[in-house]
Formats: structure tokens, C-alpha cells, sequence
């Protein structure tokens, strides 16, 4: 159900929102470093109603998700752990399959539809199915060439500025003598072919109440189930298992 806000939210990003209402003090600075922490994204980028929806959907059926929920240890995300690490689901998961149905090294670079029949083209086969389940996120679904085709653009920031921002944040924290850096990695999860960028998708200012149905609506027999489609926890591996669940329900439902 839509929130008769939503378009005025939307055209908010989060910076613009703390301007009116936290300009100033420890208030500020401690979402800031939420939103960083959390959507791997800047204050400046996300617009305020998709901020609202990803901290709204770290709770449960019947209950609504907050920011302890998104941030604390004890009664949060960040409680527990998986024993063997959280690739254990997608071994086990594997195992259960069997080799035989799992191809790897092999990325989609195409899926093709001929009525009810689509064809999935890798490097080195085809796949025909009539149903398909893309579980990748929209900056990576992107890439696929699809009919219709898809698209994603990110912007580039020069390195050198990224090395200045995080030289000032190591003086203020570590004092002058942190300026003595020797040797920098920078690591750009936005330039990997398969992540480009943080764990969840961001949504700029008047996208979400434009497109975001396009993130879990079907287009044909082309179904969506990464964790940004889940009505819970998106953005997390909770999350991922129930778009997965819910896609494959509305598959068996259509067959």
C-alpha cells in the first residue's frame, strides 16, 4: 500500500532530510555513519523514502523493522553468525542438487524469449526453460542482454579524492601522525565485474517511486529473486532466501 508521503520522500535524499531536521551536533553524525555503514552508499545519494523502506524491512511479519534492528548486536542484524561461514548455505544447497545441475565459471550473458520458451546463453552452452530466475542484483542483471534490454551506469570517483577523504577521517580519529600513510589498497567493489558495488542496491531520489515494482515485478517468464526483492530483511542473506522462496512459490504456482 502506497504511503501518501512517498513521492514527497522520495524526493528527498537522507542529507537533504537531516538539513532540516539535524543540521548540527552528534544526532547528524551518528546516522551519517549508519547510512555509510549500512548502504555503503553517502548520505547525498539515497533518497529519504528508500532509506525508510530498507530500515522498515528488517523486521518481520507483523513487525515493523527499525534502526536498532538494522544496527544492534544483541536483538539485531548483526547477532549471529554462521558456523563454516555464511557460503555454507550455497554448499549445502549444492550438495543437494548435485554437480550435474550447477555450472560455475560460467557467467549469463544473454537470456533470449520465444513465446513461452526462453533460451539462457552462456559462454559455453545454452539453457531452454520456461521459467527463469535472475537472483543477481539490478546493477549486475544489467549487464545481461535481455529483450527487452536492460541497462546500468555508475559513476566513477577519481581515486586520489577517495585517498584525501580517508587520509582527513585517520588525522581526526588518529591524530596528524595517521598522514604518514606507506602504503594504500583501495579496493573498488564497484569496478568488480560481479558486484559492482556495496551488498545492496541504492536508490537515488525519485527512482523508487518510479521503479521500484520493476525490482521484483516479472517481466514474462522472467522472475527476479535477488535479496533486494524480499519483503524482509533486503539487503541481507535473510533476505535472499525469501525472494529465492517467493520467486520459486510463484513459479510452481504458474506451471
Amino acid at each position: 500500500m502506497a504511503h501518501p508521503k512517498e513521492k514527497e520522500w522520495d524526493r528527498l535524499t537522507v542529507a537533504s532530510w537531516l538539513d532540516g531536521c539535524a543540521a548540527d551536533g552528534s544526532v547528524r553524525e551518528i546516522l551519517e555513519l549508519i547510512i555509510r555503514a549500512c548502504m555503503s552508499a553517502e548520505p547525498e545519494e539515497i533518497s529519504l523514502l528508500s532509506n525508510l523502506i530498507y530500515t522498515a524491512r528488517t523486521g518481520s511479519p507483523g513487525v515493523p523493522g527499525t534502526v536498532d534492528m538494522l544496527t544492534n548486536v544483541k536483538g539485531g542484524s548483526q547477532e549471529e553468525r554462521f558456523e563454516g561461514g555464511p557460503q555454507s548455505i550455497a554448499t549445502r544447497l549444492a550438495g543437494r542438487l548435485g554437480n550435474d545441475r550447477i555450472r560455475l565459471q560460467s557467467p549469463v550473458r544473454q537470456i533470449n524469449s520465444n513465446g513461452n520458451v526462453y533460451t539462457v546463453i552462456r559462454d559455453s552452452f545454452r539453457l531452454q526453460a520456461r521459467k527463469v530466475i535472475v537472483t543477481i542484483a539490478p546493477a549486475l542483471a544489467g549487464h545481461i542482454i535481455y529483450s527487452p534490454p536492460l541497462q546500468a551506469i555508475r559513476d566513477q570517483i577519481p581515486a586520489e579524492d577517495i585517498y584525501k577523504a580517508i587520509l582527513k577521517d585517520f588525522m581526526r580519529c588518529f591524530s596528524p601522525k595517521a598522514q604518514n600513510v606507506q602504503q594504500w589498497v583501495l579496493q573498488r567493489w564497484d569496478n568488480e565485474e560481479y558486484s559492482r558495488g556495496g551488498h545492496h542496491v541504492i536508490f537515488p531520489p525519485n527512482v523508487w517511486t518510479q521503479f521500484g515494482p520493476a525490482v521484483t515485478k516479472p517481466i514474462g517468464g522472467i522472475h527476479w529473486a535477488g535479496t533486494e526483492a524480499s519483503p524482509y530483511w533486503s539487503g541481507f542473506i535473510e533476505g535472499a532466501v525469501r525472494a529465492g522462496e517467493i520467486a520459486a512459490k510463484n513459479i510452481l504456482d504458474e506451471l
